[in-house]
């Protein structure tokens, strides 16, 4: 799985030029993926939008409209956060060439699944 990382990693700067915000969780690799809308609508699973994770992998996510079970969401979420480093763009600019090659790399293997 050591191409995992460098492959998310692979679309980082595009995400930080547009004014996002990243943040890597630092205990482990975390594979659910999290949505919450307006303190009334969520949805939690490991499902990607891409074709590997619906039509290979068969994932599947759970929407729940009920604000008490976002509002746990939310603070599950905000304990994540304290858990977790601010991906920096002007720090990500700087960051080793090394790790640049790698990503590129795993973002065109990526690319090609």
């Amino acid at each position: 799985m050591k191409i995992v990382v460098p492959a998310a990693r692979s679309t980082y700067a595009e995400f930080l030029e547009a004014g996002c915000t990243i943040y890597e969780y630092q205990r482990t690799m975390m594979h659910a993926k999290i949505a919450m809308i307006d303190g009334c609508w969520a949805t939690i699973g490991s499902c990607n939008f891409d074709h590997w994770s619906l039509d290979v992998n068969h994932e599947a996510n759970v929407t729940v409209s009920d604000a008490d079970f976002v509002r746990g969401m939310e603070q599950i979420f905000t304990h994540d956060l304290e858990h977790s480093e601010r991906i920096d763009l002007d720090a990500w600019r700087e960051r080793p060439l090394t790790d640049k090659w790698k990503e590129w790399a795993a973002g065109m293997l990526k690319s090609k699944l």
